[in-house]
């Protein structure tokens, strides 16, 4: 375990469940600040702490995501620091956008956003709370290529759990979410980022890969779903993700 004073550097490109004896104090609803790093936490309500374990363990490697902390008797997303992210490869703001979209069409999760400096300063005089917050459940360095996401509260992963999906009525969905880009000068560049990381998202989903699915689950704590509703998510989150990349394959033809 982490001295309480020392700043936590894990890396969100690999996942742990950590237990830290951190002295936080609250600053505004559910955003708590270490006293002695200025870090920043979110708590997360307990109904919510599997399904935010759950996205972090599923996305970690392919998306940037902050570790879920537990102090004392309360678990926390953490807001990143930049100290153990690598630079990415790719052009930050296009890739944030990618991933973002990546959020929103497999785990209906619509709560990240990146706000302009004149969007971050009206929000900041109209909720006081966002004001230790630069944009919405993200932080970016530009100056470095480094982004990280926290905050899964409004993925929605139950309502995946009660019916199989339609393939063609998702490809539909996603050729309309997509259109947000169209005519958009790096439109190119951010579907080639969302080609490579719903390959990769993919191959997690592969019919030999349920068995380690249903690890994750456990590993995330949702105890709940029977083996049923297990396997109808699994195959949900795979035919949203195979429209997407049908959807995709269709723009390199």
């Amino acid at each position: 375990m982490f001295d309480k004073f020392e700043k936590i550097t894990d890396d969100p490109s690999t996942f742990s469940f950590r237990e830290e004896a951190l002295d936080l104090e609250q600053e505004n609803l559910s955003v708590y600040i270490d006293k002695k790093t200025g870090e920043k936490f979110h708590r997360i309500e307990n109904q919510a702490v599997s399904s935010q374990r759950f996205i972090a363990l599923v996305c970690k490697g392919i998306i940037n995501v902050s570790d879920i902390v537990k102090v004392g008797d309360h678990y926390y997303s953490h807001e990143q620091n930049f100290d153990n992210i690598k630079p990415s490869k790719e052009n930050i703001i296009t890739e944030m956008r990618a991933d973002i979209f990546l959020f929103r069409i497999i785990f209906l999760d619509d709560d990240h956003k990146y706000l302009s400096e004149v969007q971050s300063e009206r929000i900041r005089e109209q909720q006081k709370y966002l004001s230790v917050i630069e944009h919405v459940n993200l932080r970016i360095n530009e100056t470095n290529n480094k982004l990280a996401f926290f905050d899964f509260g409004a993925a929605s992963i139950n309502l995946q759990t009660h019916f199989k999906e339609n393939l063609k009525s998702l490809e539909e969905a996603t050729v309309r979410a997509l259109k947000i880009f169209t005519g958009d000068p790096n439109e190119n560049i951010v579907l080639d980022i969302l080609k490579k990381k719903v390959r990769i998202f993919l191959d997690m989903f592969s019919e030999e890969a349920f068995e380690r699915f249903k690890g994750i689950l456990k590993r995330s704590g949702i105890m709940h779903l029977t083996d049923s509703q297990q396997g109808i998510l699994f195959e949900n989150l795979k035919l949203r993700l195979q429209a997407l990349d049908n959807v995709l394959s269709k723009t390199e033809q």
